[in-house]
C-alpha cells in the first residue's frame, strides 16, 4: 500500500507492490516474483531517502528498471511533502531502452498503480540533434527544391509528429541530409527571435522535462549539462539542459565512461574552421551581395566595420590555417602523427614546427572572434525580420571559440600530464586520460542522491573498476550485486572449437580464413538464428562478402541500414543470421527462436592502435604498462564480453549457445 503521508519510501511499500499476491501479481497474467528485484527496489529507495552512490549490478531478468522506476514514482506522488523535491533525473545510452521507459514502462506502472492521466508528469528529453528544426527545414526544402520525394516526405511527416524526433523517420533518411535540418545550438537564434518558435520540438521537449517528475533523458545530454555547469561554476539547484535535480538514475552506466570522455573532449579541426570562416562571405545569388555584406547593410549608423577589413583578417587566418594543414601533413608522412602516436610532454620537441605555426595563429582567431561576436551582439539588438544571419554569426562565433581553446590546449601540451593527443581524420583531438576528477570534484560529490545501474558494472565480482575510474572511493557509496534469475547452467552453453585460433595480427589472414569456415558450420548446423558479433568492420565485410552467396540469409551492419532496421528483418527471418560489430553486443534485446546462437568471433580487446589507451600508454612508464593492461583493458574487455553473452537469453523460455572462435578466453 502507498503511504502518501511519508515523504520518506519504506519497505512495505516495495515489498507490496512487488511481492507475490502484492499489487504486481495481480495485474500481469503469469507473474513471477523476483527477489533481485524487490531487493534492487529497496536499495533504489532507500538511496533516494538517505542520498549517496548506489552501485548496482543487476543481470539480465532482473527487471531493473522498475525496480528503480517505482520508487522515482513513489517519490512524485509525496513531492508536496519534501520542501526540497526535485524531479528524477534517468539517463541510459541507448535510444532502445530511452524509449521503453518512456513508451511501455513508466504507463504501465501508472495503470497497475490505477493512477489518474497527468498525475505523474514524465518527459523525454534527447540531445537537441534528434528534433527537427522546422526553421532550418524550410531553408533546406528552398535550397533543396529538386529533391521532391524526400521534401514531400519530410512535410507529410512533419503533419503527424508531435516529438519531431529523428527516430520516427530514421529508415527514410540519411545522416547528412538529417544534419541539415536538426536543432544545432550553434544555429539557434533564439526562440524569441525565430518566427518558428511555435514549432519548435526541442524547446517543446525541453519546457516538458522541466515541468517534469520524472526525466527519461541520453548519458550524451546529462555528461554535457554536467559539463556545462562547471564551466558557469552552477550546481544542480539551478535549471541547464536539465532542471534542477537532486536525485539521478544511470541505467547503462558501464557506458558513462566513453560518453564522458567524448562529451569532455576537444578538437582542433583546421577544415571546419576554414568552412566557418568561409560562411560569411557566400555570395547571395539573388541579392549579388555576401552574407557579411548583407548584415552590415541592416545597420543605418554606428558601425565602423566593413566586409574589406572582414575579408582581410579571413585571408589572413586562412592562410595561416593552411600552413598549419601543411605542417600536419609533413607529420603524418614522417610518421609523427596519426591516431596511433600521440603528442606527449616526453617528444613535445618533435612538433616544435607546428606549435609555432599555430602560436601564430592563435591571436588572429581571438582578434577575428571577438569582432565577430561583437558584431553578433550588435546585430542581436536590431529590430529587422528575423533571417538566417544572427544564425550564421553564432556558428561562426562557436567554431572559432572552439578552436581558439583547443589551440590554447595543444600549446599547453608540455605541462600537461591528465589529456591524451591524437589525429583523426586530420583533425586533432584532445582527450582527458583521467575522467575522475573532473566527475568526482564536479557531478558525484554534488548530487545527493545517484544510483548506477547495469547487467555488466563489475569484473571479478567487484566495484573496483568503476570505482577507480570514477574516483569516487573517497565518497560514500554502496555495492549491490544481483544475479540473473535465468538458469544459465541449463539453457545456455559456451563452445570453444578445439582447433581454435589465438588471434594476432600476424595471423590475420589465416583468422580470417578460420572464421569464415567456422561461422559457415555453425550457421548451417543451428538453421541460422545466428548473431555473428565482431571486433572490426573490415573482418566482417570479408566474411560477409565470402558467405552472402551462401544458401543462407545473412544481414549485415552498414551505414545504408540502421540498427532497428537490421534487427527487424533478422527478427522476421527466423532463419536468417546477422552480422554486426559495435553496438550490437550490447542494447539489443531479441527473446525466442530467432536468436539461438551468439558467435563472438574475436575477444573484444582494446586496440593497440587505440589513441585513448595509446595515449595511457605513452604516459605512464615502460614498468606500469602491463599493470595499464590488467587494470583497464582486461576489465574493459570483460564488461564487453559479458554484454556480448548477454545477447543470447532474454526470458527464461530462451536457449542457445554461445561459440568462441578466439582460444585466448
Amino acid at each position: 500500500m502507498i503511504d502518501l503521508g511519508n515523504p520518506q519510501i519504506i519497505d512495505s511499500e516495495i515489498e507490496d507492490f512487488f511481492s507475490k499476491g502484492g499489487t504486481l501479481s495481480t495485474k500481469i497474467p503469469g507473474f513471477e516474483e523476483r527477489f533481485g528485484q524487490i531487493e534492487m527496489a529497496k536499495v533504489v529507495a532507500n538511496n533516494f531517502n538517505n542520498g549517496g552512490i548506489s552501485l548496482i549490478e543487476a543481470g539480465t531478468g532482473i527487471g531493473k528498471s522498475y525496480a528503480y522506476l517505482y520508487p522515482a514514482i513513489l517519490k512524485a506522488l509525496n513531492k508536496e511533502l519534501d520542501e526540497n523535491y526535485t524531479p528524477t533525473i534517468i539517463a541510459t545510452s541507448s535510444i532502445t531502452l530511452q524509449n521503453q521507459l518512456y513508451d511501455k514502462d513508466i504507463p504501465n506502472l501508472l495503470r497497475y498503480l490505477d493512477l489518474e492521466p497527468g498525475s505523474i508528469k514524465y518527459s523525454l528529453l534527447l540531445g537537441r540533434n534528434n528534433y527537427l528544426c522546422y526553421k532550418r527545414f524550410k531553408e533546406y526544402a528552398e535550397n533543396n527544391a529538386l529533391l521532391i520525394d524526400l521534401i514531400k516526405g519530410f512535410n507529410n511527416w512533419i503533419k503527424t509528429t508531435t516529438t519531431g524526433l529523428k527516430m520516427e523517420i530514421q529508415d527514410t533518411i540519411l545522416n547528412s541530409d538529417w544534419n541539415l535540418v536538426c536543432s544545432d545550438s550553434d544555429y539557434c537564434v533564439g526562440f524569441k527571435r525565430c518566427r518558428y518558435s511555435g514549432l519548435c520540438y526541442y524547446f517543446k521537449a525541453y519546457k516538458r522535462a522541466q515541468e517534469a517528475d520524472v526525466v527519461i533523458t541520453n548519458q550524451h545530454v546529462l555528461a554535457l549539462d554536467s559539463k556545462i555547469r562547471a564551466e558557469k561554476d552552477e550546481g544542480y539547484e539551478v535549471p541547464c539542459l536539465l532542471p534542477p535535480f537532486n536525485t539521478l538514475v544511470i541505467d547503462e552506466a558501464h557506458n558513462f565512461k566513453e560518453i564522458s570522455r567524448k562529451i569532455l573532449s576537444e578538437e582542433f579541426d583546421c577544415a571546419g574552421l576554414k568552412d566557418a570562416l568561409n560562411l560569411l562571405f557566400r555570395k547571395d545569388k539573388k541579392l549579388l551581395a555576401t552574407t557579411l555584406e548583407l548584415i552590415l547593410q541592416q545597420f543605418k549608423k554606428g558601425i565602423e566595420l566593413s566586409a574589406e577589413v572582414f575579408n582581410k583578417d579571413r585571408k589572413q587566418i586562412l592562410a595561416k590555417t593552411a600552413a598549419v594543414e601543411t605542417e600536419i601533413s609533413e607529420l603524418k608522412g614522417k610518421k609523427l602523427l596519426d591516431n596511433e602516436f600521440n603528442f606527449n610532454p616526453a617528444t613535445v620537441d618533435k612538433y616544435s614546427a607546428l606549435f609555432e605555426k599555430i602560436k601564430i595563429l592563435l591571436p588572429l582567431c581571438e582578434a577575428h572572434y571577438k569582432a565577430v561576436m561583437d558584431l553578433q551582439n550588435r546585430y542581436a539588438k536590431l529590430e529587422v525580420e528575423e533571417n538566417n544571419y544572427l544564425s550564421n554569426l553564432k556558428f561562426v562565433c562557436s567554431k572559432l571559440d572552439c578552436s581558439i581553446c583547443a589551440m590554447k590546449s595543444i600549446l599547453n601540451l608540455a605541462t600537461s600530464d591528465n589529456r591524451i593527443y591524437y589525429l583523426e581524420n586530420d583533425v586533432i583531438k584532445i582527450a582527458p586520460m583521467n575522467l575522475g576528477s573532473f566527475l568526482s570534484s564536479n557531478f558525484f560529490n554534488l548530487i545527493n542522491s545517484i544510483v548506477c545501474c547495469s547487467a555488466t558494472l563489475t569484473t571479478n565480482k567487484n566495484f573496483d573498476f568503476f570505482i577507480n575510474t570514477y574516483n569516487i572511493r573517497a565518497l560514500c557509496y554502496t555495492t549491490n550485486i544481483f544475479t540473473s534469475p535465468f538458469r544459465y547452467d541449463e539453457h545456455m552453453k559456451i563452445l570453444i572449437p578445439e582447433d581454435a585460433i589465438a588471434y594476432n595480427v600476424e595471423r590475420d589472414e589465416e583468422f580470417q580464413k578460420y572464421v569464415t569456415q567456422q561461422v559457415r558450420k555453425a550457421i548451417i548446423a543451428s538453421s541460422g538464428g545466428a548473431l555473428v558479433l565482431f571486433t572490426s568492420y573490415s573482418m566482417m565485410n570479408k566474411v560477409y562478402s565470402t558467405l552472402r552467396n551462401e544458401n543462407f540469409k545473412i544481414f549485415c551492419q552498414s551505414k545504408s541500414s540502421s540498427k532497428q532496421e537490421l534487427l527487424n528483418k533478422f527478427k522476421e527471418n527466423i532463419n536468417s543470421s546477422l552480422f554486426g560489430v559495435a553496438s550490437f553486443w550490447e542494447g539489443i534485446d531479441i527473446p525466442g527462436n530467432s536468436l539461438r546462437l551468439v558467435i563472438i568471433v574475436k575477444l573484444p580487446f582494446i586496440s593497440p592502435s587505440d589513441p585513448i589507451y595509446n595515449g595511457m600508454k605513452l604516459l605512464c612508464s615502460p614498468q606500469n604498462a602491463w599493470g595499464l593492461f590488467n587494470s583497464y583493458s582486461i576489465p574493459s574487455t570483460i564488461i564487453s564480453t559479458k554484454q556480448g553473452i548477454g545477447r543470447l537469453i532474454r526470458n527464461n523460455e530462451d536457449r542457445g549457445i554461445v561459440v568462441f572462435l578466439d582460444n585466448r578466453l
